[in-house]
């Protein structure tokens, strides 16, 4: 993971750099570091490499959103700089550092009454973040939800990835009866990778809210999903917190049958997500934890005969 000189007079632009280490942790193929300045701030850089111009307009998107998005919550890094390079494969991000650690590798030093709170106050941060509303030229949820599904399972039987311990059939009709619920919603802005490795937890405190690269416009009960495949695992608490502080302790009905559809239709592309990862060495038992998740999840809402999962109830 080491910076190419040109690309490092570049950064020195902006930052008087005293150490940089590379940050390894994650899935995304972006290149991370950690930058620490002459005067003492500590930075994020994160290096986007690409020929593809859209995806690197897409990085500058990113950070113009996450510069929007610190108005709405304070947990949001401030960024300090994004450019395209000068070579003009690579968009450079650089903002704050932000103390602490994920909350997937920290959480459990915690009471169970803390991991409730910081999930509580993820759930308020998370109801902030989807104050801001979607393009109005946007298309509808529906169709765009529908057809993303329809393409992975497309691909999940076109590449034979459906693992054969697992009977799709019943999380199939699952969703055929209740995909009508996400006709008419209200879009607002999606983090789409809410969970808490991408949650920065200091000294018992929910102080960031990092990894915007996947963000999407739709359905903000979507985000929601992550806690049933990611969330749970780690914590109960923190995913009851969530939850009971996004709605004040008072959860609609409505919530819990789209939350169980969301669920259902993140099955397949795990599958396919996960199968495709599995080609790469470092992450070659993946596959096998995903199923166990997946049998989890199944198991949770009694087969999707219950909306609500037990470990909620």
């Amino acid at each position: 993971m080491t910076i190419r000189p040109d690309i490092f007079s570049e950064i020195k632009q902006y930052i008087d750099i005293f150490h940089i280490e590379p940050v390894r942790k994650g899935y995304s193929e972006d290149m991370k570091y950690l930058l620490t300045a002459k005067s003492g701030e500590r930075f994020l850089l994160r290096i986007t490499e690409s020929d593809n111009t859209q995806i690197l307009a897409g990085r500058k998107e990113m950070y113009s959103l996450m510069d929007t998005l610190a108005k709405y919550s304070s947990l949001v890094p401030r960024s300090r700089a994004c450019w395209i390079s000068h070579n003009a494969y690579s968009c450079i991000m650089i903002h704050e550092y932000i103390e602490g650690d994920d909350g997937e590798e920290s959480l459990h030093r915690y009471s169970q009454e803390t991991q409730y709170e910081i999930g509580y106050r993820a759930g308020i941060e998370l109801k902030k973040l989807h104050q801001l509303a979607a393009p109005a030229t946007l298309s509808s949820w529906y169709t765009r939800k529908k057809q993303k599904h329809e393409r992975y399972c497309d691909a999940c039987n076109r590449e034979h990835l459906a693992p054969e311990e697992l009977d799709l059939e019943p999380i199939h009709r699952y969703i055929a009866d209740n995909i009508h619920l996400m006709k008419n919603v209200s879009q607002t802005f999606q983090h789409d990778d809410y969970h808490p490795a991408n949650l920065i937890i200091n000294n018992g405190q929910l102080t960031g809210i990092i990894d915007f690269n996947r963000y999407d416009w739709g359905d903000p009960i979507h985000d929601f999903y992550k806690l049933a495949f990611f969330s749970r695992e780690i914590s109960i608490p923190f995913s009851r917190g969530q939850i009971d502080g996004y709605f004040m302790g008072n959860v609609p009905s409505d919530f819990w049958k789209r939350y169980a559809l969301y669920n259902a239709m993140s099955i397949v592309p795990s599958i396919v997500w996960f199968s495709r990862m599995a080609s790469r060495k470092e992450f070659r038992d993946e596959l096998k934890r995903a199923i166990t998740l997946i049998r989890t999840l199944i198991d949770d809402h009694k087969g999707f005969t219950s909306a609500i999962p037990q470990w909620y109830q």
